[in-house]
């Protein structure tokens, strides 16, 4: 009996001595969006040259959680990685496979969510394409591919 008593006391305070602001958190993310068009500007998944279920974006071997923004005309997914370059495969196909490489500078302390970074250049198939930057420097941005 005084066991079942130690073990509910110890638990209760285990419980209640957590600091609650370290177990929650809340946060956003920081997302990096791609436009494909050609070079007079067609969106490519609008004109059915590519479909949007079917790009897969996979960094070291592992395919990351994509979305495609109807509105945006954007593709997005979750930045992760480390400072340096950062390798992305973007598998539209069997036969078109694609290369962005972002090279990352952390920004600030590591969260919960995992460190956010600023972005200091694109290189997409060994050509450095201009960062479209939003109206944070950590959300946003992105980049438009012309295939």
């Amino acid at each position: 009996m005084r066991l079942n008593h130690f073990i509910l006391l110890f638990s209760v305070l285990l419980l209640t001595s957590c600091d609650k602001r370290e177990v929650l958190c809340s946060c956003q993310g920081q997302d990096f969006s791609i436009q494909f068009v050609d070079a007079e500007g067609n969106d490519l998944i609008e004109n059915g040259t590519y479909g949007s279920d079917k790009i897969i974006i996979s960094k070291n071997g592992f395919n990351s959680n994509t979305f495609y923004n109807e509105v945006s005309k954007r593709f997005s997914f979750h930045l992760e990685g480390e400072e340096g370059d950062n390798i992305y495969k973007i598998i539209f196909n069997n036969l078109d496979v694609d290369t962005l490489i972002l090279n990352l500078s952390q920004k600030g302390e590591t969260g919960c969510c995992g460190p956010t970074f600023t972005i200091n250049s694109a290189h997409y198939n060994d050509i450095e394409i201009e960062i479209v930057r939003g109206e944070s420097d950590i959300y946003d941005n992105g980049i438009v591919i012309v295939n």
